[in-house]
């Protein structure tokens, strides 16, 4: 039995599970803050680190959000209720 199966850049757990997505998406989220953390140290305007934040974040996190997002539970959303 498979456990998972990436597809279109989406990590899909057996069960309809996205928890390992999630994670793979933060890891590459931080990886991509740490490239804009040394950018503004060397020095790039604030106008184009956030051109550079949205092409590389948010992007990202925005891909496909429709189809797995509504499968995030409430610790994964940060929601509190």
């Amino acid at each position: 039995m498979v456990d998972h199966i990436k597809s279109l850049g989406v990590i899909i757990q057996h069960k309809l599970n996205f928890e390992l997505h999630t994670f793979s998406l933060l890891k590459q989220c931080s990886q991509r803050m740490y490239l804009l953390r040394l950018l503004r140290s060397q020095g790039l305007s604030t106008d184009h680190l956030d051109t550079v934040f949205h092409a590389l974040v948010v992007s990202r996190i925005l891909y496909a959000l429709p189809a797995w997002g509504v499968f995030l539970n409430a610790g994964q959303t940060g929601t509190v209720w």
